[in-house]
Formats: C-alpha cells, sequence, structure tokens
C-alpha cells in the first residue's frame, strides 16, 4: 500500500460547484453517513410562504424522519442557516406524522459559526457536516472528499456508514474531536 501526501483545498478549487456537490450526495446519500436515505426530491423551488429552495429532500423510512438537506460551497453563512431551519419548518407543517432533521452542509461548517452550531442541537433536530477535500500528491489528479458529522442533536438516531445490515444507533456527539472518531475509514475519490 502506497501512503501519499495530502494537501486541503476546496471544491471550487478543483473546479467543482454546489450542483455538482449536491448531485455527488444525490447519487450516493450515504456518503453523508446518515443511513439509508430515499431521496424524495432536490433542487426543490417553494414559490408559497415566501418561496425559496432547497437542497435535497431525503427520507429515511425505517425511522419515519425526512431529512432536509441544505448544501454551502466555502464558509458558513447566516443565510443558508436560515434557509435549511425555514425549509425544515415548512416540511414539518407538511408532514406533520413523520420526524424531521435540519441538515446544513458545507465545506467550512465548524469555523465561524461554531458556538451557535454546538447550541443548535440542544433545542431542535439538527446535524452539521463539514466536508474536506483532499488534493492528494499523486502521478493521477486525485481528490478525495469526506463529509464528518460534526454536530447533531443527541436524540437524532443515524447508522455510521453504507451498510444497511448494521444496527441503527444514536451518536450523542458534538464538536470536531468526536467527528474524527466516527470518520469513515475511506474517504470518497473523484478524478
Amino acid at each position: 500500500m502506497e501512503i501519499v501526501d495530502c494537501v486541503q483545498t476546496s471544491l471550487r478549487a478543483v473546479g467543482k460547484d454546489e450542483h455538482w456537490i449536491r448531485d455527488w450526495i444525490v447519487r450516493k446519500p450515504s456518503r453523508l453517513g446518515l443511513g439509508d436515505l430515499e431521496i424524495r426530491r432536490h433542487e426543490i423551488v417553494r414559490r408559497e410562504h415566501h418561496g425559496g429552495r432547497i437542497d435535497i429532500l431525503a427520507y429515511r423510512r425505517e425511522v419515519n424522519t425526512f431529512y432536509e438537506i441544505e448544501i454551502m460551497m466555502d464558509d458558513s453563512d447566516a443565510d443558508h442557516g436560515i434557509r435549511t431551519l425555514a425549509f425544515w419548518s415548512r416540511e414539518r407543517l407538511k408532514n406533520p406524522d413523520a420526524n424531521h432533521v435540519a441538515v446544513l452542509v458545507s465545506e467550512a461548517l465548524s469555523v465561524k459559526y461554531q458556538s451557535l452550531l454546538e447550541g443548535l442541537p440542544q433545542v431542535l433536530p439538527f446535524i452539521g457536516i463539514d466536508i474536506k477535500v483532499l488534493m492528494l500528491a499523486s502521478k493521477k489528479r486525485l481528490v478525495a472528499i469526506l463529509p464528518s458529522i460534526i454536530v447533531q442533536s443527541r436524540d437524532v438516531t443515524i447508522e455510521i456508514g453504507d451498510s444497511a445490515n448494521r444496527a441503527a444507533k444514536s451518536l450523542p456527539f458534538t464538536g470536531a474531536e468526536s467527528a474524527e472518531k466516527n470518520c469513515p475509514k475511506n474517504p470518497y475519490l473523484m478524478l
């Protein structure tokens, strides 16, 4: 096995945009580490109740839970956070008999609003997923994408990894040091 050096980069630096990362997640939603999700809709435009857009609406049947997923490139900003919570709230009203979890996916989630992100899961079902993009030093141009759950509500049940055979379990953790313990062992590669 060859071990290569790597340098952290961004999706923009390797020529990818928010639509690319959305499609990457839609093709294989288990990459987020939330279990076997069924994508109900993506790039949803809402005109009623002040309009707006949500990136992905996913559903996990065995726990009757919808995931309202907002994707953000670069640093986190308040607009994406508010949009995530607004769509979470609207979807709860549309499907009141199901559980709902607001999910924010960002390349720099843990930097700017860390105290807010650590407080949100204490009052509502919220998951924050940080995406690291690593350029590998090799002859081929390889980039690894490593999504990590860095904050989540204690009562949210998820399944680690891609296997449907693993038992669902609650992961009560917040903060980056806990995320390091629960990172996937094989980051996803793109050429």
